[in-house]
């Protein structure tokens, strides 16, 4: 029985490991698809939120930014940088613009004048004898704006750039540096979805490998356990076969010498005797012919 499985292994190498062979793969192939099916959620699900982002972005940008914005007619208010343009150190440029489409380049002076008449005639604005300081006060505030004027204002830009800067500038140089960093991060997880199938199989292609050079290997070794048993065989059964032979071969020498007589052994050696003297005289007389010769 163990000849017939030996020779049948040798005859079918595959049968003999091929069932093993086929549930290490098989396990290993499982828990390699498991692995996959667990990474390939984790991407859907990140890839999920990513789209949720994208999409709410896009539709505050259509509401905001969108064709339907009319932009020209509402334009986006902006906070001004800088204090705008005045007139007379204190009344605010734009309201002469305003006023010289309605009453030309000396309307907005004859306004203020008649302005001030109408409060003096009214007496809304009263002059008292205290009046007079006013009008120091006037140049001394005027001398002040001419002198450190120009220092303050550009003290005043200098600590508001830092301000900016401080509470606006650098969380948003830090903020747009986290999303640069975020949109690369996010270029590369894509890079590597793209590339990851190939890395998938590159995987299954090396567990094959692995597997069937171990498979190889038991192969090999099965084979030369069938030739060490097949030689075995083949050794015992010429060793058989040359006993024997032996045997066989001194049975029928000691049979033979077993049914000689001494009479019959008597007469083949002096048959083989003189078989012998007459070959020698033959001998002597072929010798001495060459020798005349």
């Amino acid at each position: 029985q163990s000849t017939w499985g030996a020779s049948q292994c040798a005859s079918q190498p595959d049968g003999c490991v091929s069932k093993k062979y086929d549930v290490t793969k098989l396990t290993r192939r499982n828990n390699e698809d498991e692995a996959v099916r667990m990474t390939i959620a984790s991407y859907e699900k990140f890839a999920e939120g990513v789209n949720d982002v994208t999409k709410r972005w896009d539709e505050k940008h259509e509401i905001y930014f969108g064709n339907e914005r009319d932009l020209v007619n509402f334009p986006h208010m902006k906070t001004a940088e800088y204090m705008p343009k005045v007139r007379l150190g204190v009344f605010p440029d734009e309201w002469f613009q305003a006023l010289y489409n309605k009453t030309g380049v000396t309307g907005p002076y004859l306004f203020l004048s008649g302005g001030i008449v109408f409060l003096l005639q009214k007496e809304y604005w009263v002059i008292d004898h205290e009046f007079i300081e006013v009008i120091p006060f006037i140049g001394v505030c005027v001398l002040l704006v001419k002198w450190f004027g120009a220092k303050a204002q550009a003290m005043y830009i200098k600590g508001s750039q830092e301000r900016y800067m401080k509470v606006v500038g650098t969380p948003l140089a830090k903020y747009a540096e986290l999303a640069n960093q975020a949109i690369k991060d996010a270029d590369d997880i894509l890079h590597r979805d793209t590339a990851y199938p190939m890395y998938i199989q590159a995987k299954y292609e090396n567990v094959d490998i692995q597997l069937e050079a171990s498979y190889r290997d038991r192969l090999a070794s099965m084979h030369r356990d069938v030739r060490r048993r097949l030689d075995y065989h083949v050794e015992r059964q010429n060793a058989k076969r040359s006993f024997e032979h032996q045997h066989m071969v001194d049975w029928i020498a000691s049979s033979v010498r077993s049914s000689i007589t001494p009479a019959q052994e008597k007469q083949a050696l002096e048959q083989c005797f003189s078989t012998l003297k007459n070959l020698a005289v033959e001998y002597k007389k072929e010798g001495s012919t060459a020798a005349r010769v």
